[in-house]
């Protein structure tokens, strides 16, 4: 029988997935900033920076469950990203004008 020595699990999709939308969130925010606007400015400074935010909460927390020697620092540090990227998005879609 042959034995996996990585194999993929649901977590690791989600890992996967929370990278790819968290390098595309920064490189399309850098050209933005950069001067290379092809769009609203919306999408840039409400969508892809939020988006940034909850990409990274997610990657840390989807590290505490795959790491238990270190839950409780992936934990608390994807808690806090996911606390900033709540409060951001309540300002903007609640007391923005």
């Amino acid at each position: 029988m042959v034995k996996i020595l990585n194999p993929v699990t649901p977590i690791k999709i989600a890992l996967i997935l929370a990278w790819a939308v968290m390098v595309v969130a920064v490189i399309a925010f850098v050209a933005f900033v950069a001067g290379f606007r092809f769009g609203p400015e919306t999408i840039y400074n409400d969508w892809l920076y939020n988006g940034g935010l909850v990409a990274a909460g997610t990657i840390a927390l989807l590290q505490a469950v795959r790491t238990p020697a270190m839950r409780a620092i992936y934990g608390l540090f994807g808690l806090a990203i996911m606390v900033w990227a709540a409060a951001d998005i309540y300002y903007w879609l609640a007391l923005s004008d």
